[in-house]
């Protein structure tokens, strides 16, 4: 019964992702996304053909979740409309016709879709920067999605203030 509720969950999560828009002209950038709902969210905008900057503190997180993205985004290609197919597919012939001089880039997902900026939300004075580094990337930054954040547990009493700082240095001074 359980399998049969996930199955039919995971089902309808799909199909939603169907029903959302081609995002193949936006540039997304995801805080938080080396894990949990940024990495979630990450692999959702890449299946929809968005690039995505991924960032967050652990890098070679990040790069597991870059190549999943860059899986995502093949999955949705294979998966697309004929129509969407054959715009690639003529993308594909006339760059190869195209003299060898031209620097047309492929119409397949790469790394390149999907940057990696790493960066500590805790570190307040270097946002500006980081913010600029983004979006010179791709030259603008469409949708921001902050899932950066820690958590703490235990009572008040018990923690210290240091840790309280951090916390609502990453949480809340960072967004």
């Amino acid at each position: 019964p359980q399998k049969q509720r996930h199955g039919a969950a995971t089902a309808a999560a799909r199909k939603q992702v169907r029903d959302l828009p081609d995002l193949s002209d936006s540039v997304v950038w995801v805080t938080g996304a080396s894990s949990g709902l940024g990495e979630a969210l990450a692999c959702q905008f890449a299946s929809r053909g968005a690039r995505v900057i991924l960032s967050g503190r652990n890098t070679d997180q990040l790069k597991r979740v870059q190549s999943r993205c860059i899986r995502e985004q093949q999955d949705a290609d294979h998966t697309a409309a004929p129509t969407k197919l054959s715009t690639k597919l003529s993308r594909i012939v006339s760059s190869s016709s195209s003299s060898s001089s031209s620097s047309s880039s492929s119409p397949f997902p790469s790394s390149s879709s999907f940057p990696i900026l790493a960066f500590d939300l805790e570190a307040i004075e270097t946002l500006p920067r980081v913010a600029e580094e983004a979006e010179a990337i791709f030259g603008r930054i469409d949708t921001l999605v902050l899932c950066g954040g820690i958590s703490t547990r235990g009572e008040i009493k018990d923690s210290s203030w240091k840790l309280h700082n951090k916390v609502l240095a990453v949480n809340h001074m960072s967004s």
